[in-house]
């Protein structure tokens, strides 16, 4: 390519080229501000793999700013978390995407949390959660896993739980016991199972499930299951973890 014009060149070449330059200076420190933003998917993923395949063979500091939850999971080894300049919550990925600190945070990272709007009593070492409106989800939680949740009895929060910890159900539902009945609006066959949209009353859900199961569903009822360790609690007003 040393002939060619940078002009003639694709947008993937040109950050090939931009990437192999900053490297080649081997520099304490290279910073890379959304590099791959502009480039096919396919691509993308393909560039990121090697972005990461450098920094360990140069064993260097990268600080790479981006819009793109996946890619920050993907690659960092420590990912902060900004918005509107201000630091949300610092610390390795995995990490942000299991304990994040706030809503921001929580609808960032990864496939999006569900957040759902429910209300809070307590009753003696248990911690009621009841969705809003006609809502069907009802979950018991053990205090001593949400001590400061006590504050919040009778005042409104928002249960957060990921797609992929919400599974199908096999047993009867029981009034807390985190089983729920909901309408499937959607199904999308992947590999491994189903991502599922469903209605509970009062929400639309995203699900991703290990069963297989048929676009045909659609319309029809489903029984689901949420666990209390799998879920986070919010401040409904403040958008702040209650832990």
């Amino acid at each position: 390519m040393l002939k060619q014009k940078p002009e003639s060149l694709s947008g993937e070449q040109r950050q090939r080229l931009a990437i192999a330059r900053a490297a080649a200076l081997q520099p304490k420190v290279l910073l890379f501000d959304q590099p791959l933003a502009e480039v096919e998917p396919d691509i993308r993923r393909q560039l990121r793999k090697e972005i990461a395949q450098l920094h360990q063979r140069m064993q260097r500091t990268m600080i790479y700013a981006t819009h793109d939850s996946i890619e920050a999971m993907a690659m960092g080894s420590r990912v902060a978390v900004m918005n509107n300049g201000i630091v949300q919550q610092v610390g390795p990925a995995r990490k942000l995407y299991s304990d994040p600190d706030n809503v921001f945070v929580a609808e960032f990272l990864g496939a999006p949390m569900n957040l759902i709007q429910g209300n809070l009593k307590q009753d003696r070492d248990w911690l009621l959660f009841s969705e809003v409106g006609e809502g069907t989800i009802e979950l018991r939680l053990p205090v001593a896993e949400f001590p400061a949740a006590q504050a919040f009895a009778g005042k409104p929060v928002r249960l957060g739980v990921r797609p992929e910890q919400i599974a199908v159900s096999e047993s009867k539902a029981e009034r807390y016991s985190g089983a729920f009945p909901a309408i499937i609006d959607f199904v999308e066959p992947i590999s491994g199972g189903t991502n599922l949209t469903v209605q509970t009353g009062a929400h639309r859900l995203s699900c991703q499930v290990t069963q297989q199961l048929d676009p045909g569903e659609a319309g029809h009822r489903l029984q689901l299951q949420m666990f209390p360790g799998k879920v986070c609690l919010f401040d409904a007003i403040s958008g702040i973890r209650i832990k």
